[in-house]
């Protein structure tokens, strides 16, 4: 047991510990060292507003910054802003990043947005609404109503004055009338 105890107190093993203790503490510094230059730490760039600008615009101003613009599909129409000009960009501006990241560019259409027209001839009126309304078309309020057995069934709908034909191309922006029966029998 005195060989054992002796062994923990001799030089010889407070010499090899003092060494594996700087060998640790110069190990982890190097690699505290290697990780920050790696990951660039510290090194951050503010992300400018790019609202109103053209992609472009964006993109360079981006570029200039070691920073890269990505453009996300948006469909929102905003007619005070150009057309593909940035309405929202993730990280917003004024956030710190690393230089080579991504920042997502929300762009403006270049007019309202065009749907097809789903197939909601013979529904009810109220299922025709919720899914029209569901895709962002705008529906008015009122109706017009035709002689047809089904009461507030859809027998069609118009765009101004005109019909309009199930998969047709329509702004969002243009007002939908839809055209039920009045639960009248037009055989008569």
């Amino acid at each position: 047991m005195k060989k054992f105890l002796s062994f923990w107190v001799s030089i010889s093993f407070l010499k090899q510990l003092i060494i594996l203790g700087l060998v640790l503490v110069i190990l982890i510094q190097g690699v505290s060292w290697g990780l920050k230059s790696y990951t660039q730490y510290g090194d951050t760039y503010v992300v400018p507003d790019l609202s109103g600008l053209s992609f472009e615009e964006a993109s360079e101003a981006l570029t200039n910054i070691q920073l890269i613009g990505v453009a996300n599909d948006t469909l929102s129409y905003n007619p005070e802003i150009i057309p593909y000009g940035v309405i929202r960009q993730l990280p917003i501006a004024g956030k710190n990043v690393k230089s080579g990241r991504k920042v997502y560019l929300s762009l403006n259409d270049a007019e309202f947005a065009r749907r097809a027209l789903p197939d909601a001839i013979q529904m009810t009126r109220r299922n025709a609404l919720s899914q029209l309304r569901l895709l962002g078309f705008t529906v008015s309020d009122s109706v017009e109503y035709i002689d047809a057995i089904g009461l507030d069934m859809v027998y069609g709908i118009k765009v101004g004055d005109s019909s309009v034909d199930v998969g047709s191309q329509i702004s969002i922006k243009d007002t939908l009338l839809l055209v039920l029966g009045n639960g009248k029998d037009s055989i008569q």
